[in-house]
Formats: C-alpha cells, sequence, structure tokens
C-alpha cells in the first residue's frame, strides 16, 4: 500500500453552514453595520477610519462614543464629506436586525471551514458506524467511547487524518435569520416566538438570531493527508479498530473506505 497519500477533494454545502468566529466578533447594528435604503447590510470596519486633522478625528470621536441610545455612529460618521471607506461587506437581506453572528475568517478576511471541523465530521461519523456495526464497541463505557476506539489524545489513531481548511468568497455569505424550533412532550413542534410563547410559522420577528452563513450549493477545495511517519506509528501500535479504520488489508485506498463508513452512517442517521 501506498504511504505517501495526498487527496484533493471538493467540499459542496447543502445546507448553510455557520461557525461562529466568536462572542467579541458578533457585529452590532450602528456599529458596525446599517441598513441603506436599498435594503443592503452594510458592513464597515471601524478600522479603516483615517482623520486627516483635529477637525475630524473630534467627528469620529464624538460619534463613535454617542450620548443618545437610538444614534448609528456608523451612519453618521460616513456622513461627514471628509470620510470616504469602502463597506467591508454587503448583504441583500429583508430586515435590519440587531446584531449579526459573524461567520469564522482568517487574517486575510477570507471566510473559511476550518479543516479541525471537517476532521471533527469525519471523527464523529466513523464512531457512529463502528458503534451500530462492531457489538464489542457496544458494550463499552459509552463515556470513554471516544478514547477506546480510536485511543487517548497522544496515540489517536486518528492523527494519520491532516485536513487542511476549506476557503470561500466573501460572495459566498449569506444572512440567515433563525429561531429556536422546539418539541413538546406530544411531539408536536412550534416556533419561539415570544418570551411565553410559541407559534407554527416562522416569523422574522420576535426571538430571532441572524447568522452569517456560507450559502447552500458555494463550493471550495480542501486536502486531507496521509503520511507515511503516522502509517508507520500505526502498524506498530494497533489499536482496537486499526485495521478497520485506516488501513484494512484488503483495501489501497483508506480514503475510499473512510467514505464508505461515513455514507452508511449518514444514511443509517436519514433513515432514523
Amino acid at each position: 500500500m501506498k504511504t505517501n497519500l495526498t487527496y484533493d477533494l471538493t467540499l459542496q454545502v447543502v445546507t448553510p453552514v455557520h461557525i461562529g468566529a466568536g462572542t467579541d466578533k458578533k457585529r452590532i447594528k450602528g456599529f458596525d453595520y446599517f441598513r441603506d435604503n436599498d435594503g443592503n447590510i452594510k458592513v464597515y470596519d471601524i478600522n479603516q477610519l483615517k482623520a486627516v486633522d483635529k477637525e475630524t478625528i473630534d467627528f469620529i470621536t464624538s460619534k463613535i462614543l454617542p450620548t443618545d441610545k437610538n444614534s448609528n455612529p456608523i451612519r453618521e460618521i460616513l456622513s461627514n464629506r471628509k470620510i470616504n471607506i469602502s463597506p467591508l461587506l454587503s448583504f441583500k437581506h429583508t430586515r435590519e436586525p440587531q446584531e449579526i453572528f459573524s461567520h469564522i475568517r482568517n487574517g486575510l478576511y477570507i471566510p473559511y471551514i476550518p479543516g479541525s471541523s471537517i476532521k471533527g465530521a469525519i471523527r464523529s461519523a466513523i464512531l457512529g458506524y463502528l458503534y451500530q456495526n462492531n457489538d464489542e464497541i457496544k458494550r463499552l463505557n459509552l463515556t470513554k467511547l471516544d478514547d477506546e476506539v480510536f485511543g487517548d489524545i497522544e496515540n489517536s489513531i486518528m492523527r494519520f487524518l491532516q485536513v487542511t481548511d476549506a476557503y470561500f468568497k466573501n460572495e459566498a455569505i449569506k444572512l440567515y435569520d433563525t429561531k429556536i424550533y422546539s418539541l413538546s412532550s406530544n411531539y408536536t413542534g412550534a416556533w419561539k416566538h415570544k418570551r411565553k410563547g410559541s407559534q407554527n410559522r416562522f416569523d422574522d420577528k420576535g426571538f430571532v438570531s441572524t447568522y452569517e452563513c456560507i450559502d447552500i450549493h458555494q463550493k471550495s477545495t480542501f486536502r486531507i493527508n496521509i503520511t507515511e511517519q503516522i502509517i508507520k506509528l500505526l502498524k506498530n501500535k494497533k489499536h482496537r479498530n486499526t485495521e478497520k479504520v485506516i488501513v484494512p488489508s484488503n483495501y489501497t485506498d483508506p480514503l475510499k473506505e473512510i467514505f464508505r463508513m461515513i455514507n452508511e452512517q449518514t444514511q443509517a442517521y436519514f433513515d432514523k
């Protein structure tokens, strides 16, 4: 079997994907964005504001530290004829949310899905597959199932799998309004609409959260590597399912076997 394996893969988004950038990266209405007369949510970077004189500096400062809670600092700053900056992002959206949960971006402000997230999804699918298809694994302690199957963090058989990030264009991002959908004791569902009430129809008012998401049908490329050094480690220090998960004796393409397990587990999940 080849032991230096590199796979270039394509990732396609099936449902909107959001990976948070952290609570400190939330966009706040008026400070980070506003909705213009054409219905566009325009996001600005306050760090782009370049003051050329003391008068402009004082003007910006007075707007960034407003005394009126209903003020809109970004809109008011941009009304100054001396200040000319382009929006960082622009979204077409039906409403102006109070805040927007931003999608993770790199230092160049490019949105992406981290390789660690892709690898985590692969890991979960494989674990689910092995649990469903192996009676011995079903008898293991569920609280330690991950370590029992894959090995602890220092010796995990998943170390063989190295996954790169998947990058997207800013145009791939769209705003989605979300609500909590709750099931009652008799398994009927409804959207949370107000503090003590729900309704059957989704409404973009009342308890709505807005997220930046990688939109449906968007595509990116990423890479999975299997290195010779890690393959050798696995052959010398085999764990419970090393042969089944990584180097099955009757396969020459371990990634094909991994995809088989992922697909079977995903289909079982949908059937359930």
